[in-house]
């Protein structure tokens, strides 16, 4: 049965003459808390001050679906796998779950064209769910499908599967200027919209005096965050510093208690753990820089990283994406190292620590990150549904 939550304040729904319908549609399973869903978050909240409707259609639920109820906006989830299907164990009919599967994803096309959206936005690359991007095409020929990814495509624009799912969209929003070169050496003929990802404004957090404190917010796993990786090398650094984390584990909580064993063996003087947080910035009163140390698996326009700089704090991180080139300015905003070199990490770490560079002034560090504000990110959006359209009409 479909579940749909519409306003919280369903009185504000009746005032509101929206100017424009924008479906959100995500088929992929996500946690809730993680960066795609803040950035969410802030799109519809800005959407929607400027009179456009936005609707989450989803066919996973969220982790923790508390992330629902602060959208600015209404969600559809839509899935009609029987109960005992959803359990996984070995004796589950195969044919029967493909069977009801494929029927969801096809009556949740079927309700995002009853709804009649003016811009339909595909969050995930999922080439399976191509022939359901046809049906939607054919259900509502005149709406512009445009894509709106943000995991890294470049390790899969080989495959033709990827190309051939890419191809089917009217247009693309790229969230960095490395995601758009990308989706252009794929469809050179479509439009790409560089749109970025908004980071609201924040206050300046202090800068310590008498020692370095460094900080870590994200998910605490060594596939892609590399967070064992980076304590290693910590390891290795002398001076007075401290580094505070924030995150959990993610779809791996076996990675806390590796990470919490390491640093009690290690670094218990040095690192604290704090977990998951439902806001970690109004826990950190002083921070010196914020680190990085993710692999190129996944990463497209690091969005802590945007939200330490809006704060004045300066980051270092590993080049982990071309969308980095957006985001790092030499001399004013942080330091960057190649992928794999662990020894230019602790040496940068190392000169910090010893104050053998300057920071940069919090206010020079929070000037480069204008282009990235709600409000700039909210005119791009606006700019390329609207050249959506017009171009589909």
């Amino acid at each position: 049965m479909p579940i749909r939550k519409f306003f919280a304040d369903t009185s504000l729904e009746r005032k509101v003459s929206f100017k424009m319908k924008v479906a959100f549609f995500m088929s992929e399973k996500h946690s809730g808390r993680g960066g795609t869903e803040q950035v969410l978050l802030d799109i519809f909240e800005s959407l929607h001050a400027q009179k456009i409707e936005c609707t989450l259609y989803h066919l996973q639920q969220f982790s923790y679906p508390n992330f629902l109820e602060k959208l600015s906006g209404s969600d559809c989830f839509y899935n009609t796998l029987p109960q005992f299907l959803t359990r996984k164990h070995l004796l589950r009919p195969r044919l029967l779950f493909r069977y009801y599967n494929e029927k969801s994803k096809a009556d949740m096309m079927h309700r995002i064209a009853e709804d009649r959206p003016d811009v339909l936005l595909v969050v995930n690359l999922n080439p399976e769910f191509a022939p359901y991007i046809k049906l939607f095409k054919t259900l509502c020929p005149d709406t512009p499908v445009l894509s709106y990814l943000h995991l890294a495509i470049n390790n899969k624009l080989h495959e033709q599967s990827t190309a051939e799912f890419l191809n089917l969209f009217d247009a693309h929003l790229a969230i960095s200027s490395g995601m758009q070169k990308d989706l252009f050496a794929v469809n050179p003929n479509k439009p790409i919209y560089l749109v970025y990802n908004p980071i609201k404004e924040a206050a300046p957090i202090r800068r310590p005096q008498a020692v370095t404190k460094f900080v870590y917010l994200g998910r605490c796993e060594d596939r892609n965050k590399r967070v064992y990786e980076l304590l290693n090398i910590m390891k290795r650094l002398r001076g007075n510093w401290t580094l505070d984390i924030f995150g959990n584990g993610g779809d791996a909580p076996q990675e806390i208690a590796r990470i919490e064993a390491f640093i009690a063996a290690h670094l218990s003087d040095k690192v604290k753990f704090h977990g998951w947080q439902e806001n970690p910035w109004a826990m950190i009163e002083e921070a010196s820089a914020l680190l990085l140390h993710s692999n190129a698996n996944d990463e497209v326009q690091p969005l802590v990283l945007c939200e330490a700089m809006i704060r004045g704090i300066p980051c270092v991180s590993s080049f982990c994406t071309s969308g980095l080139r957006d985001i790092f300015v030499p001399d004013k905003n942080g330091w960057l190292y190649d992928i794999d070199d662990e020894e230019a990490c602790q040496k940068i770490l190392q000169a910090i620590i010893d104050k053998a560079v300057v920071l940069p002034p919090p206010q020079m560090v929070m000037e480069t990150m204008r282009k990235f504000s709600t409000s700039q990110v909210t005119l791009n959006f606006i700019a390329a549904l609207t050249n959506a359209q017009n171009q589909q009409n």
